[in-house]
């Protein structure tokens, strides 16, 4: 009857002897485990270098983006350093990565609370200087890097201007241009009203006087060539005299010479009159013509402050120029 029953149970013994042959090979042959290598903090050629001298395999899991270390360090691994773990098991690790490259902004002219948005939106650092400058206090005068360039290490450097209090001398801008002195005082926070003329003549302009009697001062006897003259005559007469005392026929032909220089004076002075008694009258129209210089239009013709005036440019305060400018009712 125990026969029997031990019979039922032969088929399990094939099954008992290849468990226990394989546990028993599986002891005998079994690698042995050993800790995990710690690789926290390497640099990633150096952790694969460390693995495969422990036949262990090396498997990424993500990667980090992280500024302040350098590409590919190991941030984190499993299983953790210490644990037991056998050869050509795997390791999983998290490897940092530089982030993608930061372009600086536009900070030019912009006040200081705007900047700190901007950079705070970027993960940016500023490290702020401050300078005298004629902008509006506050406010960014330079920077670097330039904008679109890249950024290194996250800091930007910003020049602040904190203000120019001293007073300036105001420039002329009488005969400027409209469109290039309002360039020019916005550039510099300066405030401006316009007052408009169509009249120049009003405002003192300079006139160009033309005398139209020219021709008659070319007319007019020459001085000099009169006194000439006279000196001629009067030699003459005092070597008459020395020759007084010559022949008669010297003395004839001397008061001949003397009789045809003065004839010659006198016919000089008769053609001089002539023609100053024969040129026409001028009309006093023309004596009296002027010829105004072309304005050109949106001259300005007027400022207050004036020209050379001490002014203070508060950027908080901005003054006022007042400008008369020149405008053709024409146009």
């Amino acid at each position: 009857m125990v026969t029997n029953n031990f019979k039922n149970y032969l088929w399990v013994i094939p099954f008992l002897s290849f468990l226990l042959g394989y546990f028993t090979v599986q002891k005998i042959f079994q690698p042995k485990s050993f800790n995990t290598p710690a690789i926290v903090g390497k640099k990633l050629q150096e952790a694969i270098s460390i693995l495969s001298k422990n036949q262990l395999n090396i498997k990424f899991i993500m990667e980090k983006e992280d500024s302040n270390l350098p590409h590919g360090t190991i941030l984190s691994q499993k299983p953790i350093p210490g644990l037991k773990i056998t050869p050509n098991q795997s390791v999983y690790v998290t490897i940092s990565k530089k982030p993608d490259r930061l372009m600086c902004p536009e900070l030019f002219n912009k006040k200081m609370d705007n900047i700190a948005q901007i950079l705070k939106s970027k993960n940016l650092k500023n490290k702020s200087y401050y300078i005298p400058s004629n902008l509006p206090e506050n406010s960014c005068v330079a920077q670097y890097p330039l904008p679109d360039f890249s950024v290194k290490d996250t800091c930007i450097i910003t020049y602040v201007s904190k203000g120019h209090k001293k007073p300036v001398i105001f420039p002329n801008f009488k005969n400027k241009n409209l469109n290039s002195v309002l360039d020019f005082l916005k550039n510099h926070n300066i405030k401006s009203e316009i007052i408009y003329s169509d009249d120049p003549v009003s405002s003192k302009r300079k006139l160009k006087k033309i005398k139209t009697n020219q021709e008659i001062s070319k007319q007019e006897t020459n001085p000099t060539d009169q006194e000439a003259q006279n000196s001629q005559i009067m030699q003459t007469q005092t070597n008459l005299e020395q020759e007084t005392k010559a022949s008669p026929e010297t003395q004839d032909q001397s008061m001949q010479t003397l009789e045809s220089q003065m004839q010659n004076g006198q016919d000089m002075q008769t053609s001089q009159t002539q023609n100053v008694q024969t040129e026409p009258e001028i009309n006093q129209e023309n004596i009296n013509t002027t010829e105004i210089q072309e304005t050109p239009d949106l001259t300005i013709l007027d400022q207050r402050p004036l020209a050379g005036s001490l002014v203070n440019l508060n950027p908080d305060k901005p003054i006022t120029v007042h400008l008369k400018v020149f405008r053709n009712k024409s146009f």
